[in-house]
């Protein structure tokens, strides 16, 4: 899909949807928990970690949990009960006044393209779900590596463009409109990661498919995720001969058992920091971080 041709979204709305609700859903943890796997093929000995999420917490415990040395601050792109974001050298000085004392700093809210730290303190950036939720995802890329370290881990996970095909589905029979967000191809990612210095980007993909007995606990697991963020969303309600249209365009989707599927599309991705170098002839050079010694 070409990235330019997505429809808008309405950065506004997804902090009204992620204040409002639990940014946690049942497929968030999920995805959170098979990313934190993959923390086992690299080996890592972190001081300063980033969290960059939508507004939840269960992530930061897992990276607290995996790395008890180190320290994990998040910044998310919601406010659910949270103070506004420091000023950068209020930031800066309070972890250098905990550094070795404690491991967790307190939540931040901030724009995830204009992230209020210094170039090159962070020796991971970990992000759960938070790209699919961004109206471009390349100014978000490029402030990671900004805030990264030489050599320092980014992990992420996003949305590929399978996800929520039955709700686009049932919705292609009430209107022409965008009913769900147009996410990013993992190939799309992969590019984002190789021109902003990232070394040797890793991506993959997995299907998580729901089923679902009844439509009710469909469209329950569907809201679960946030709401329909979308500069072009249908302002108004349903009335009840679409409500009648879209609800007999899912129950047309069941399958020999009688079953709703709901699928997610689960790219993962992984790449190291690497240093750049500019040639004589004008071209960027990306380095691979150093080997580490056993």
């Amino acid at each position: 899909m070409d990235i330019s041709a997505r429809p808008e979204i309405d950065a506004h709305r997804v902090r009204q949807l992620f204040e409002r609700a639990p940014s946690d859903s049942f497929v968030a943890d999920e995805v959170g928990s098979r990313m934190a796997e993959r923390l086992d093929l690299v080996k890592l000995d972190p001081a300063l970690i980033l969290e960059a999420g939508r507004g939840g917490t269960r992530d930061r415990l897992l990276l607290e949990n995996r790395y008890p040395k180190a320290i994990c601050l998040s910044a998310q792109m919601s406010r659910p009960s949270l103070a506004p974001a420091p000023r950068e050298g209020v930031l800066m000085a309070a972890i250098g006044r905990v550094l070795g004392k404690a491991r967790t700093l307190p939540f931040l809210v901030a724009r995830p393209d204009a992230l209020p730290f210094s170039p090159a303190v962070f020796d991971v950036v970990y992000s759960n779900l938070l790209l699919p939720w961004v109206a471009d995802a390349e100014p978000v890329v490029a402030e990671w590596a900004r805030i990264l370290k030489p050599g320092g881990l980014l992990m992420f996970s996003a949305f590929g463009p399978d996800t929520l095909a039955e709700v686009r589905l049932a919705f292609a029979a009430v209107d022409d409109l965008d009913h769900t967000i147009a996410f990013t191809d993992l190939h799309d990612y992969g590019d984002m990661l190789a021109s902003h210095g990232f070394a040797a980007p890793v991506m993959d993909m997995e299907r998580i498919t729901l089923t679902h007995a009844d439509a009710g606990k469909f469209w329950d697991d569907v809201r679960a995720l946030g709401g329909n963020p979308l500069l072009s969303r249908r302002r108004g309600l349903l009335g009840r001969a679409a409500a009648l249209r879209m609800n007999q365009a899912l129950e047309r989707q069941r399958d020999a058992k009688g079953r709703l599927a709901l699928t997610f599309e689960v790219v993962y991705g992984h790449a190291w920091k690497g240093d750049r170098a500019r040639r004589t002839d004008g071209l960027s050079v990306v380095a691979p971080p150093p080997r580490k010694k056993p």
